[in-house]
């Protein structure tokens, strides 16, 4: 099996990137190009005068009923991104955004493509193993380049932040209060900053700053290049940015829509192997109650085989809950 190949740009400092532009093109950013004559006349290559003569004689009012709103063509896409073709896209829903809300001109937008996390251990490390070959992709997010890195992270969603540790056979119906994702604050990268300090290796030295403190404009960054999130000590999620635009009126201009939703792949979801039909939510082993093992069990199936009238365990078998990729958004 052949490893995944990136393509990878130069170096780009997205501060650098968003300073080079003149004052001309962040105002033109910021401007609604159906609204702004000179820009139609420039693109449509006839004068200005031509195009509100057309304005004039193709206006919607003349074919306007007496009391019937008419929406132009431009209020249903005024909202949508440019990516709209894409089929599972999601778009953006026309709306009136608060003063306080809109963004912030002038500034970037980073097309950000996260794959799912992965957990991959030391013995599984060689070129034939799928783990480290396969990439798995899970959703592209926008970001603008103003946001912290912690807007990234606090929405990439993992069934790994969702684990429960521990065997839950003795009392399935215990309450479950303390999932993985709180503790994810220990400081991972101190194993990896160690490994590279090593000079014969020749990758490092390398800095380490706060999510909270970092903004996108205060990276430099490959566009192509696989970047690591790290979590939950051995959970990795690739993160590739696939390119860096100036942001413009045809984005979405509430702050609050961002980081910005544009694809979501579709996954395969683990059914339950005894009813075939409902999302599988346990996971046993060593039960004598199924054909393999381990095995995959929703919550109805699971309790039937294994427990009483009187919800005692029957057998001897260890089950653990289990939080399928297609069940989290």
């Amino acid at each position: 099996m052949s490893r995944q190949r990136f393509e990878a740009s130069e170096l780009i400092n997205v501060r650098d990137f968003l300073a080079q532009w003149s004052n001309d093109v962040y105002i033109q950013c910021a401007t609604d190009p159906t609204k702004s004559t000179d820009l139609l006349a420039e693109k449509m290559n006839m004068s200005e005068e031509n195009v509100k003569e057309l304005e004039s004689v193709c206006s919607l009012d003349l074919l306007n009923k007496p009391g019937v709103e008419t929406k132009t063509r431009w209020d249903s896409l005024e909202k949508i991104p440019p990516q709209v073709h894409y089929n599972n896209a999601i778009t953006n829903i026309v709306k009136t955004v608060p003063e306080d809300c809109r963004v912030i001109y002038p500034d970037v937008i980073l097309t950000v493509n996260i794959h799912r996390g992965v957990k991959t251990f030391l013995q599984d490390r060689d070129e034939d193993h799928p783990k480290t070959d396969q990439l798995y992709p899970s959703n592209t997010l926008l970001v603008l380049g103003r946001q912290k890195l912690t807007d990234l992270r606090d929405v990439v969603r993992c069934v790994h932040d969702l684990a429960v540790a521990g065997d839950a056979s003795e009392n399935p119906d215990a309450d479950c209060q303390n999932y993985a994702k709180q503790y994810h604050e220990h400081v991972l990268s101190r194993l990896i900053r160690d490994w590279a300090s090593d000079p014969d290796r020749q990758v490092g030295p390398f800095e380490t700053q706060r999510m909270e403190e970092t903004t996108f404009l205060d990276l430099t960054l490959r566009l192509g290049h696989p970047y690591l999130y790290l979590h939950q000590g051995d959970c990795e999620h690739l993160m590739v940015i696939s390119d860096i635009k100036l942001l413009t009126k045809e984005h979405p201009q509430d702050v609050r829509d961002y980081p910005y939703l544009m694809k979501k792949y579709q996954r395969v979801r683990t059914a339950c192997r005894v009813c075939t039909k409902q999302a599988a939510r346990w996971i046993t082993y060593g039960s004598e109650f199924t054909p393999e093992n381990p095995c995959f069990f929703c919550d109805v199936c699971f309790r039937s085989l294994h427990y009483d009238l009187n919800n005692k365990k029957i057998g001897d078998f260890e089950a653990y809950r289990f939080f399928d990729h297609q069940a989290i958004v």
